[in-house]
């Protein structure tokens, strides 16, 4: 079994509209608006979360 990440469980803890939102901002790719990082109770560190979301997001947004 799968055991998600921490960025990934938020992923999908967030809305259909928010998901929306990240993708938009990660294939803008543009750095005055930056993807939002949820804030998410986890053992890791806030840097290291915001590494591991953004990895969520590119997978979630990346088409196959």
């Amino acid at each position: 079994m799968h055991t998600r990440s921490p960025g990934e469980a938020a992923w999908y803890e967030s809305t259909k509209k928010q998901r929306q939102e990240y993708c938009t901002a990660y294939r803008a790719h543009d750095p005055q608006r930056p993807i939002h990082v949820p804030s998410f109770a986890s053992a890791m560190s806030e840097d290291e979360f915001a590494d591991d979301f953004y990895k969520a997001v590119k997978e979630k947004c990346t088409p196959a």
